[in-house]
């Protein structure tokens, strides 16, 4: 009887943990704010095994880094110690796309005053804009950790001198961060929504589902409610978006790459992005400097992009 009572519960767990990932992958909701955090647990369980049967034990180690409790120690496998992850050295490294503007990691009212500033500037202030030049122009990507489905979101505006690394990871039981929850909400909101803003983006569509769940948590955790990514329309076709992914199966690294090779003639060095970065830990504060330089790239290269092409 008890072999048979715990088989039943492993396979209710592996159900529960199925069902729930399942719900994470649809971004309906953020998860990680449920009542039962035994969910969110059970998510992170079946990322982190994933992870170690890739046996990519580096971006594993990073995952646990977060919640320790996931490293069992009947786990046989060694996993790097986090320090070991701690530095990405791309010194000397050739071909690398490089920033032209710096990164600004975001996390108080202020530095969300002087984003909005540089999204919409005066250029919203008439009705009609004049021109191209008076429509406000921001590429947009968001970082992740499994199942939150927003750590952070990159808003690159195109006359602007900084790239904004937005924090979507909020702290609990803090006035401040209480007070800049409802100032994020309100500028992904207005940046979101407004159709005006030319939005440049790399695979909207999954971009945007995690955006509304994220949006969701944000507002509800400012007092708006749980709109269930209501304030977002289900689709981002509406919204001013502009996908520069023309095919499903292109990836970012692999478009940039060909279109610098494209703008050089067919000749010397292919450019492309460094995306070792890639399966960090989205959730850790603070966020290491390579870190907050790979998610502005990946927002700031969209503006290339978009006159590459």
């Amino acid at each position: 009887e008890p072999a048979a009572e715990a088989d039943a519960d492993a396979a209710t767990s592996v159900f529960i943990t199925r069902a729930v990932h399942r719900l994470a992958g649809a971004w309906v909701m953020d998860i990680t704010c449920a009542s039962v955090p035994s969910a969110t647990f059970l998510t992170e369980r079946e990322i982190f095994h994933a992870l170690l049967r890739e046996e990519a034990f580096v971006a594993a180690a990073e995952y646990a880094s977060t919640n320790p409790s996931l490293v069992g120690s009947s786990d046989p496998r060694d996993l790097p110690s986090i320090d070991e992850t701690d530095a990405i050295d791309d010194a000397g490294a050739p071909g690398l796309l490089r920033p032209t503007r710096p990164a600004v990691f975001v996390a108080d009212v202020e530095g969300l005053a002087r984003c909005r500033e540089e999204i919409f500037g005066c250029a919203l202030r008439a009705e009609t804009p004049r021109d191209a030049e008076d429509v406000p122009v921001v590429a947009i990507d968001v970082e992740w950790r499994d199942p939150r489905p927003v750590s952070t979101v990159q808003l690159a505006p195109l006359r602007a001198d900084a790239t904004y690394v937005v924090d979507m990871v909020p702290k609990e039981g803090d006035e401040e961060n209480d007070a800049f929850v409802v100032a994020a909400a309100a500028l992904l909101r207005d940046v979101l929504r407004d159709a005006r803003v030319k939005k440049l983006g790399f695979g909207w569509s999954n971009d945007w589902h995690r955006l509304r769940a994220g949006l969701s948590r944000f507002e509800s955790a400012s007092g708006g409610g749980d709109s269930g990514g209501d304030s977002l329309p289900a689709s981002h076709e509406r919204c001013g978006c502009v996908d520069l992914q023309t095919h499903p199966d292109l990836g970012l690294r692999e478009l940039v790459r060909d279109s610098a090779r494209l703008r050089a003639g067919g000749g010397g060095e292919a450019t492309t992005l460094d995306k070792r970065e890639q399966r960090s830990n989205w959730d850790r504060r603070p966020l290491r400097g390579s870190q907050i330089a790979y998610a502005a790239l990946d927002a700031e290269v969209l503006l290339r992009l978009d006159g590459w092409l």
